[in-house]
């Protein structure tokens, strides 16, 4: 986070970073409770599914944030 923000926010972004931390926190512990909800079978493909959609995401913001550290 502070190699690509700008110098007069690195603060707001770290906190947008301890924000995002917070949220995807919450998300693992609703997801978690769909393990009594659904099947075991259907629960780890819908984990499979939403990491490997995760990584996709990944992947596609991968040269975008190259270029911002390279120009940064």
């Amino acid at each position: 986070m502070t190699k690509i923000a700008p110098a007069r926010i690195v603060s707001m972004m770290m906190g947008v970073w301890f924000l995002s931390s917070f949220f995807g926190n919450y998300l693992s512990g609703y997801l978690g409770t769909f393990w009594e909800k659904m099947s075991k079978e259907n629960f780890f493909v819908l984990m499979s599914v939403l990491a490997c959609t995760a990584g996709l995401a990944f992947f596609a913001l991968l040269k975008p944030l190259k270029r911002a550290i390279r120009e940064g």
